[in-house]
């Protein structure tokens, strides 16, 4: 039974990080359109070992993974960004692996705004990198709650997480995405 509940969980996470993507990648179609911004899925880094005739193949992960999403925004400045969810109260920070974290902090150190595009439970968020690297320090652990990062709340509609839009302006004291 065991066995069968962490297959279950395995795909329930797959699922529920592709359907992030999905509404990711709605809201950046939806910022290239309102010229806001042009950013894309990092496609993953493998080659076809073998094909078959079915239309499936073995493959082959080359290299280290890519931040999953890289662009421009309006102004010429360069934004790369993890996406992350959990259905549960809290997200760790060793969700990103040491490549995704490593990758991350050569863009921040490069100039880009760099972030992380998470999900918890029903709300969404986009934290800036600094605030993700040093979240032992401002939060005394090294995990995140909704409430910690309530500053960082995008809105979210029926199809899309717009992670360029926060919802609490009024409480935001970092500058928003693009003006750092």
């Amino acid at each position: 039974m065991q066995i069968k509940d962490k297959s279950y969980r395995a795909l329930q996470s797959l699922l529920t990080g592709r359907l992030l993507e999905n509404e990711i990648d709605t809201a950046c179609r939806q910022y290239a359109l309102d010229e806001r911004a042009v950013i894309y899925k990092t496609p993953e880094s493998f080659r076809c070992i073998n094909k078959k005739s079915s239309g499936r193949f073995t493959g082959q992960f080359l290299g280290k993974a890519q931040p999953d999403y890289q662009g421009t925004l309006k102004g010429g400045k360069s934004i790369v960004f993890e996406a992350k969810f959990t259905d549960k109260d809290r997200i760790n920070k060793t969700v990103l692996t040491k490549t995704q974290f490593d990758m991350m902090q050569e863009h921040s150190n490069a100039g880009a705004a760099a972030y992380i595009c998470c999900g918890i439970v029903d709300k969404y968020y986009m934290i800036p990198f600094a605030i993700w690297a040093d979240m032992k320090d401002l939060f005394g652990r090294c995990y995140i709650t909704q409430n910690d990062i309530i500053a960082y709340q995008v809105k979210m509609t029926l199809s899309a997480v717009m992670f360029l839009d926060y919802l609490h302006r009024d409480i935001y004291i970092k500058p928003q995405i693009g003006d750092e």
